[in-house]
């Protein structure tokens, strides 16, 4: 398919899958992102088998260092189309046997790599056929190695039961109400392997079973205060199952130890800048609990012992 091809196809689905429903609040959400200078930057964070640190960064590449010292800082990609190359790097994760999968949301694909060499360069395209879109956001596998996908364009959750077969499921629809959502965006797994979602349209996290949507359950409406979140952006399960979110909106990182938001604890960290808000998206637990998220308005990673801030430390990209 060409350029041409495909914007008018890409035009096609947003219109038919967002029209009246749906467009306004994306729309909504990218102003904000906008507004957060969200368009470049580091977006999501990952650890590999052996902790060390990968990262998605908008503007086209993937970066991974040791620790917080930036210690063998490397990293690979251009901004492009074809093999080494990503127009938008967003949600990624690395399944059981190391290998790393990564979204490219403008290319409408995912990728998945042996190593950051670039071995085993692998994708699956979302450009055309029944599952297309330009929306893919956040990524996780389970501990089957099955892939979860959020499509914050087709309000969906995409499930790829086996990677080299492209066999897709998928479940969720547009709306407010049980087995729907609007702008979906990070998704995660517990160890009972029950799918959590931040469901950002709606201000709220989502929780159920498998891909078919058993036991759905919904937490939190729009606001700032206990129970509430604005746009969150990042989601990750700790040792313990407790739910750890980015309420980015809201500049603070929110753990809770059940769907009922029992436990409510949130961490404000503040800016080198002594802004009000911090943008916070991509967050991750590493093996002694510790919280690791991306500051993307400060350009950095920082780490905490715990929800309550101790132990603060951090590393920045100035190059990035």
């Amino acid at each position: 398919m060409n350029v041409k091809g495909f914007l008018f196809f890409a035009g096609i689905v947003c219109l038919s899958c967002i029209g009246f429903v749906g467009c306004n609040r994306a729309k909504e959400i990218r102003a904000n992102e906008k507004n957060r200078k969200y368009s470049s930057g580091i977006y999501n964070i990952a650890m590999d088998n052996k902790e060390r640190i990968v990262l998605s960064v908008l503007s086209g590449f993937v970066a991974r260092i040791d620790d917080l010292n930036g210690k063998n800082k490397t990293s690979f990609g251009k901004y492009g189309t074809g093999i080494g190359n990503f127009r938008s790097a967003y949600g990624l994760d690395i399944d059981s046997k190391g290998r790393l999968y990564i979204i490219d949301q403008k290319n409408s694909k995912l990728i998945r790599l042996d190593d950051l060499k670039q071995n085993g360069w692998n994708e699956i395209s979302f450009s055309s056929g029944r599952d297309a879109t330009y929306g893919l956001r956040g990524i996780c596998i389970d501990s089957d190695d099955n892939i979860y996908i959020t499509d914050e364009i087709r309000h969906r959750i995409i499930m790829i039961r086996n990677y080299d077969s492209n066999t897709i499921e998928t479940f969720g629809a547009y709306g407010d109400g049980k087995n729907q959502m609007i702008s979906p965006t990070a998704i995660a797994i517990d160890s009972k392997n029950r799918i959590y979602v931040t469901d950002a349209g709606n201000n709220r996290i989502i929780r159920f079973d498998n891909i078919k949507g058993d036991n759905w359950i919904a937490y939190g409406k729009k606001g700032s205060g206990i129970g509430e979140f604005d746009s969150p952006h990042g989601l990750t399960i700790d040792r313990n199952d407790n739910i750890l979110i980015t309420d980015t909106m809201n500049g603070r990182i929110v753990s809770i130890s059940n769907m009922k938001g029992e436990s409510w604890v949130e961490y404000r960290p503040k800016s080198k800048a002594n802004e009000n808000i911090i943008f916070m998206v991509g967050i991750v637990v590493d093996s002694k609990n510790r919280i690791i998220f991306v500051d993307q308005t400060n350009t950095r990673i920082c780490r905490i012992n715990n929800i309550y801030g101790d132990g603060f430390n951090l590393y920045e990209f100035s190059d990035y």
